[in-house]
């Protein structure tokens, strides 16, 4: 004799409860990967910038081209824009990736969203730089280097060319009129000297001719 079967409710027909358990995972682990995505994001301008200064160092113009995306754009310190590959590596080469010796530091990184200030130095420089960035995608779509607010210019430029010879000039100006001071001062005295030397030739002259006049003899 066979027992009746208990009759399972419909609502619970053809679920297992491991089953229940491996969704809830698959759901949590999207959640999580969901999160992980957002804050990748958060940080592509970062790495964007991480990826130029590797590339830089590295004098690697290809590389460094290929984080520009099809509408990017740069800026140098003169104010010059470039855009398009040739303009983009013509920027590259001006800004160290054609110099051996050339290294860049960074010093600071803020980011906002899918934008970025970058604080660093390059030895092809003299003085810090600042470069606002802005990201699309991983890519970069704008690159304007400039100097820092409040950065002081020291008197030799980067290009090599002396601030100071404007005051050179200025001394060499001083110099020469005090020369000319000097020159009508000396010719001057020279000119004194000579006046008196001829009154004294002149006197001496007179005495002479005094000397040789006749004197009355008494009778």
């Amino acid at each position: 004799m066979t027992c009746p079967r208990k009759p399972v409710p419909s609502s619970t027909r053809g679920v297992s409860p491991r089953r229940d358990v491996v969704g809830a995972l698959v759901l949590v682990l999207l959640v999580f990967a969901t999160g992980r995505g957002a804050f990748a994001e958060e940080l592509d301008s970062a790495s964007v910038i991480n990826a130029y200064s590797t590339a830089l160092n590295s004098h690697d113009a290809a590389a460094a081209l290929d984080l520009f995306d099809q509408y990017g754009s740069a800026t140098d310190l003169s104010g010059r824009h470039f855009e398009g590959h040739d303009g983009l590596l013509a920027f590259l080469q001006a800004s160290g990736f054609d110099t051996p010796e050339a290294r860049v530091s960074t010093q600071n990184v803020h980011v906002v969203a899918n934008r970025a200030v970058w604080t660093y130095t390059c030895s092809c420089v003299e003085g810090p730089l600042e470069a606002r960035v802005v990201t699309n995608h991983g890519k970069i779509t704008v690159f304007a280097v400039n100097r820092p607010a409040g950065y002081a210019r020291p008197l030799t430029s980067a290009s090599g060319r002396s601030d100071v010879f404007p005051w050179l000039i200025g001394l060499g100006v001083l110099a020469l009129g005090a020369a000319i001071v000097r020159h009508q001062r000396q010719s001057r005295l020279d000119r004194r000297a000579r006046a008196q030397q001829g009154d004294g030739r002149l006197l001496a002259a007179l005495l002479e001719a005094q000397s040789k006049r006749p004197r009355n003899r008494p009778a």
